[in-house]
C-alpha cells in the first residue's frame, strides 16, 4: 500500500528505511520526524506495521499515518502484515518491499540525528566490498541518564563480532540491500537477530565501516522491546550455535577467545532467567577457556549496568 508518494527527479541514489512498528502507534512520528530531517536528499520510508491487519493497533498506526506530511525528496509505503510475525519478519517484509540500492534500519521508538544517512552512505558509495556502515549511539535510560555506545570497528571483524555478541544494533545501520539479500536477510529467531545477520554478512566476505559518532538515539527503556519479549536467551543460543557451526573461520586462538565469549553470554543469561547450575558451569567455563576474555566481559557488564552519565560502552 503506498500512503505518500513524492515525485520528483532523484539527484541521488535512494535510500530506503525499514520502521517496523508493533503496538506503539504512538512513538512512530517521533521516528519518522527523525527519518523526515536528514539532509539526504533522497529517501524512502518504508513503513511495516506488524500489529496485524484489522487490529486496533493497526487501524490507529494507519490513523497516525494518514496525519503526516513529509519534505519533498521523501516517499513513503506503508504495508500492513497480516498477521504479527516478529521482528525479523516484519524487517524481512520491509526489505522486500524496500526500492532503494541502501536499506536502513529504525525502530518506532528510537530516532536518528539529521546527518546520519548522508554520512554513512558517504563511507559506502565507493567500496563495493563494504556491505554495512554504522554509527554510535546514544541509549537513553529510563531515569534520564544515558549511555554512549562508541565501539569503533572496520574491516572484515568477523572475530569481534563473535567476541563481542553485536557490534552495533539494527537502528545503527545502513547496508547495501544485494549484501543483506545475498545472506539471506534476518533469520527467524525471538532475539539477536542483527547479531546473526551481521555474523552472516561477515562470514560472506563483506566488510564494515564505522562513522565514529553518534548519529542514532535508542530507547533503551525498561520494558520489552519490539525483539525480545522476554526470549534473549533461545536468542543467543541460535546465534552461538552459528558461530560455533562456523569455528573453521577462526584460528586456533582466536577460538579459544570466542569459545570463551560464548560460554560467558550463555552463563550470563542462563543465570538471569534461573538455571543457576547450567549458568554456573558456562561462566566457569568461559574463565578456564579464556581468563581474559572473561575479565573484559565482566567490566563490559559492571560498566553497562553502572548507567552513570555519559558511560561509555566500548
Amino acid at each position: 500500500m503506498q500512503l505518500v508518494s513524492s515525485r520528483h527527479g532523484r539527484s541521488h541514489e535512494l535510500v530506503s528505511v525499514v520502521v517496523p512498528t508493533y503496538s506503539r502507534s504512538a512513538m512512530l512520528p517521533r521516528a519518522l520526524a527523525s527519518v523526515d530531517k536528514q539532509t539526504y536528499p533522497d529517501i524512502e520510508i518504508v513503513i511495516v506495521d506488524d500489529n496485524g491487519k484489522g487490529t486496533a493497533q493497526q487501524i490507529e498506526t494507519q490513523k497516525r499515518l494518514e496525519g503526516l506530511a513529509f519534505r519533498s525528496g521523501i516517499s513513503v509505503v506503508y504495508v500492513i502484515r497480516q498477521a504479527n510475525g516478529g521482528g525479523a519478519v516484519a524487517r524481512n517484509s520491509g526489505i522486500a518491499a524496500a526500492s532503494g540500492s541502501y536499506i536502513g534500519f529504525l525502530d518506532d521508538d528510537d530516532e536518528w540525528l539529521p546527518e546520519k544517512v548522508a554520512k554513512q552512505i558517504a563511507v559506502m558509495k565507493d567500496h563495493e566490498e563494504v556491505g554495512l556502515t554504522y554509527a554510535h549511539c546514544k541509549a537513553l535510560l529510563d531515569d534520564g541518564k544515558y549511555v554512549l555506545y562508541r565501539r569503533t570497528v572496520n574491516g572484515n571483524a568477523l572475530f569481534e563480532q563473535a567476541c563481542c555478541g553485536c557490534i552495533a544494533a539494527t537502528s545503527q545501520w545502513v547496508a547495501r540491500k544485494d549484501a543483506l539479500l545475498k545472506v539471506g536477510c534476518f533469520s527467524d529467531s525471538p532475539s539477536k537477530q542483527d547479531s546473526i545477520l551481521l555474523f552472516k554478512l561477515l562470514l560472506a566476505g563483506y566488510e564494515i565501516r564505522c562513522v565514529p559518532e553518534v548519529l542514532s538515539l535508542y530507547d533503551q527503556h525498561s520494558s520489552s522491546r519490539i525483539s525480545t519479549s522476554g526470549k534473549t536467551l533461545e536468542g543467543e543460543r541460535n546465534y552461538s550455535r552459528l558461530i560455533r557451526d562456523n569455528r573453521n573461520a577462526f584460528s586456533p586462538d582466536q577460538w579459544r577467545i570466542v569459545e570463551g565469549a560464548i560460554r560467558y553470554r550463555l552463563g550470563r543469561l542462563e543465570w538471569l532467567y534461573g538455571d543457576k547450575m547450567k549458568g554456573t558451569s558456562h561462566l566457569m567455563g568461559s574463565f578456564i577457556v579464556s581468563p581474559a576474555q572473561f575479565v573484559q566481559n565482566l567490566k563490559q557488564v559492571r560498566s553497562m549496568k553502572a548507567a552513570a552519565i555519559d558511560t561509555e560502552v566500548y
